[in-house]
């Protein structure tokens, strides 16, 4: 499937540069190239998923537990190497200033 075709070019266009008419499937200023790549990856991807489910889901109804199982281990560990590192969240740090010197006295 061509994840192309999918788009609506129109909206897609007005989306980004404010005018339905700029950007068309046959004619993608090099400025937003990047976008509609972008665009185009995600679009992939989602379709990768769809198809993977379907074929799971079909191998559900036609094969055994442990079969099943199988392909299911392969489909997480492919899709875990394909996936984008995260970024690690740090923490926060406070406004209130850290006070190690606290005394209490019994008066």
């Amino acid at each position: 499937m061509n994840v192309m075709d999918l788009i609506n070019w129109r909206e897609l266009s007005r989306r980004i540069t404010g005018n339905g008419q700029n950007i068309r499937k046959n004619k993608i200023p090099k400025k937003h190239q990047p976008k509609v790549d972008s665009l185009c990856e995600l679009l992939t991807k989602w379709d990768q998923d769809l198809k993977a489910e379907e074929e799971l889901i079909e191998l559900m109804e036609n094969n055994s537990y442990e079969e099943v199982k199988t392909e299911l281990t392969k489909y997480l560990i492919n899709d875990t190497k394909n996936r984008k590192p995260r970024k690690r969240i740090t923490k926060i740090p406070s406004n209130k200033p850290k006070n190690n010197n606290i005394t209490t006295s019994n008066t």
